[in-house]
């Protein structure tokens, strides 16, 4: 998806795993990410996010992780949540 070099103790690529229209919504893929012990950088321009911009270029959050993550990150991702599983009924269905 791309990549950037960010500096730290360990110099080290990250790649781009997801993108997010918000910062709850980037917040929630780093959440996933991060319970399965994989570092996490969510990247928004800073002109775009003083002037509150969710669309466009100044608006796309980026969620990143190191390169070595990359092939986890996106397996993890790619698995279906509670949101993507039908709604369970009990009880009769009802026509109407």
């Amino acid at each position: 998806m791309g990549g950037l070099r960010r500096r730290g103790s360990e110099e080290q690529e990250w790649v781009v795993v997801a993108y997010a229209t918000g910062q709850v919504e980037a917040e929630i893929i780093a959440g996933r990410l991060r319970t399965a012990d994989i570092p996490v950088y969510i990247h928004q321009e800073s002109v775009g996010r003083v002037l509150g911009l969710s669309m466009g270029s100044l608006g796309m959050i980026t969620v990143l992780v190191p390169a070595r993550h990359e092939d986890e990150a996106l397996s993890l991702l790619d698995e279906p949540t509670l949101d993507d599983l039908p709604p369970q009924v009990d009880g009769p269905t009802i026509d109407y």
